[in-house]
């Protein structure tokens, strides 16, 4: 799972387990962004794109739509041959929202997060995975 504006921790190692008792938060906070401040890691927006670049499927849960979150994903709205799924509660007049609806084999659902997980789930990973 990628989180685009950062973890706490390190955003390709892995963030920090929950309830971990050493971990100095001012620091690893550093690493937090917001889509209102600039991004400014080019390495980090490599890997993204990278990794988007080569991605079957990208599903969002709880993304929004925000053409400011799209564009850093997808500059220009190219999603190449990937498969777009994910959530779309509340998000169903964005602009934004309706390119990403038009990609091929897109499927989204306006539902919340744990029932679109559980409507869905086989066909994201091609076998069961919610007991």
């Amino acid at each position: 799972m990628l989180h685009v504006y950062g973890v706490l921790g390190d955003p390709w190692e892995g963030s920090k387990p929950f309830g971990t008792q050493n971990a100095h938060l001012a620091s690893i906070a550093t690493e937090l962004r917001t889509y209102h401040e600039e991004f400014d890691n080019a390495e980090h927006e490599r890997k993204i794109r990278e990794l988007l670049g080569t991605a079957e499927k990208v599903i969002f849960l709880g993304f929004g739509f925000h053409p400011n979150n799209l564009q850093l994903l997808f500059p220009n709205y190219e999603f190449h041959d990937t498969q777009l799924w994910g959530t779309s509660m509340g998000c169903e007049n964005s602009e934004s929202f309706a390119r990403a609806q038009r990609t091929q084999g897109s499927r989204f659902e306006s539902v919340n997060c744990t029932d679109f997980l559980r409507n869905v789930g086989v066909a994201i990973l091609d076998k069961p995975w919610i007991v």
